[in-house]
């Protein structure tokens, strides 16, 4: 749906850019009295001029959640992994975590593990996880990155995908 908004509004850009200039505006204010209309004239130029820049970036930000890229199909910000990963890091540095030469905590495109969703893996083990709330984001930071014990009951099955 993202996809089609953005196509149309490009339609819709070059169609206005190809419209000639108004031909009543200049007639327009030459009847103009100083005081008798609210002068909403710049306002109105600053919406002309901002909207196509907002509904750009709407539309871009919802091509790129992925439940609009699979057709509705489950997605990792369906449930909320930007306020995870944020948890994540947040807690890695509270540990002293981060740093030259310690870890990094970085966010990644699609893992392509969508059904076992929402999902973060450890590198360099590779070991997978799911997680349902802070309390398991806690549990990662603390028992794998911190003390180096994987966490058993959040582990993604390894046939878990799409």
């Amino acid at each position: 749906a993202a996809g089609l908004g953005l196509v149309a509004f490009t339609a819709l850009v070059v169609l206005v850019a190809q419209a000639p200039a108004d031909p009543y505006y200049a007639e327009s204010l030459q009847a103009w009295e100083q005081g008798r209309f609210i002068r909403f004239h710049g306002a109105a130029q600053w919406v002309g001029w901002l909207w196509p820049y907002a509904v750009l970036v709407y539309l871009l930000r919802r091509l790129g959640a992925r439940s609009d890229a699979l057709g509705g199909e489950p997605a990792c910000s369906d449930h909320d992994a930007d306020a995870a990963f944020a948890r994540c890091k947040q807690q890695a540095k509270v540990a002293g975590l981060l740093g030259p030469g310690k870890l990094r905590v970085n966010k990644a495109g699609c893992l392509d593990r969508c059904a076992g969703g929402p999902v973060a893996v450890v590198y360099p083990e590779g070991t997978w996880y799911t997680y349902v709330d802070a309390h398991d984001i806690d549990e990662i930071v603390e028992s794998h990155l911190r003390d180096g014990k994987v966490v058993e009951r959040l582990l993604l099955p390894p046939d878990t995908g799409r």
